[in-house]
């Protein structure tokens, strides 16, 4: 799915324009034309399966950033100790 979506790039048109729709309804055909695996998928169910992946993916990266930032701030703590 996700080498779809970078190949239609249904993101780059306005949310709610029919164009993006189009592209969602595009990628849809795509993935249903797969034999392998088999499945069958509405446009809806793709994007939103899509936004999930993307919004698991941002809080990921948030924390993992936030850890670096904590761990990066306790190293520069210690080394202005010593």
């Amino acid at each position: 799915m996700c080498r779809e979506v970078l190949q239609i790039e249904p993101y780059q048109f306005k949310i709610r324009s029919p164009e993006r729709g189009q592209a969602w309804e595009s990628l849809t055909e795509k993935l249903n034309e797969n034999s392998c695996p088999k499945f069958r998928v509405t446009a809806r169910s793709v994007r939103d399966r899509y936004n999930l992946l993307t919004k698991k993916m941002a809080a990921k990266l948030k924390i993992e950033t936030s850890e670096l930032d904590d761990l990066l701030e306790e190293i520069l703590e210690k080394e202005k100790k010593s």
